[in-house]
Formats: C-alpha cells, sequence, structure tokens
C-alpha cells in the first residue's frame, strides 16, 4: 500500500478482509515508493499487488464474477443515482469487509497525483467511482 502518512495507510478500509485473512501488506510512505513499485513486480515467487488499485485478486475469482453478477441490478441502479453527483461507476470490491463502500478515483490516477494537479483545472473531481461491499 503506498500512501503519504502511515496513519492513512492503517486506517483504509481496503485493508479489512486482508487482515482477516492473514495477509501481509508492506506499507509505503516514501516519495519515490510509488515509482519504485512500478517496477518491482514481485519477491521471491511472491507477487506484489497495490490494495488500492482495481482488480486486487484474493482467492478464487469465481466468486468475485458470482458476486458481480448477483449485484449487477444494484449497482446499475446506484450508479444511475449517482450519475448527477459526478459519480463515473460503481463496482463491487472484493477488498472491503465491514465497509460498506468507498468513493475512490479511477484507477489510472492515484491520489497523491490528484493533489499534485489539483490547481490544474478541477476536473479530477468529476472522475470518482463508488466500490460497494
Amino acid at each position: 500500500m503506498i500512501s503519504s502518512t502511515l496513519e492513512h495507510l492503517e486506517k483504509s478500509p481496503f485493508l479489512e478482509r486482508l487482515e482477516k485473512k492473514g495477509y501481509e501488506v508492506i506499507y509505503f510512505t516514501g516519495q519515490v515508493d510509488d515509482y519504485l513499485m512500478q517496477y518491482m513486480m514481485d519477491y521471491q515467487d511472491k507477487k506484489f499487488q497495490n490494495v488500492f488499485e482495481e482488480g486486487l485478486k484474493l482467492g478464487k475469482e469465481s466468486k468475485a464474477k458470482e458476486l458481480e453478477e448477483s449485484f449487477k441490478e444494484l449497482t446499475k441502479w446506484w450508479k444511475s443515482a449517482l450519475a448527477r453527483e459526478n459519480v463515473d461507476d460503481v463496482r463491487i470490491s472484493n477488498s472491503l469487509d465491514d465497509t460498506a463502500c468507498v468513493v475512490d478515483i479511477k484507477t489510472w490516477m492515484e491520489s497523491k497525483y490528484e493533489k499534485y494537479n489539483a490547481g490544474l483545472s478541477g476536473w479530477f473531481e468529476s472522475l470518482r467511482m463508488i466500490w460497494e461491499n
């Protein structure tokens, strides 16, 4: 997990399921860590995954697809209901556990880059999405 503060990482709702399943999580708070992790894909045959990115793989993928299908109508309804609030997408998350949902930015732009570029034009606010549990 990459963030500017350790407190932000420790309080992240994206850790809930990982902690319950006993996964180890490496916290990165350095300024070059995000860049470093783009090139450091694995260590001793263990693949690194960014908890904040979409597509986190935790065990059986068929269960994730099954959940997506069973909540298809609900996510469609939420997406329609929140469209006027600048929510771009609504998705089922396999990393949340106790938290009902999270508002997040699109995966191609990390939150710290959003802060760096906030002064450009303000269009980043329109690129939010909801992750449901």
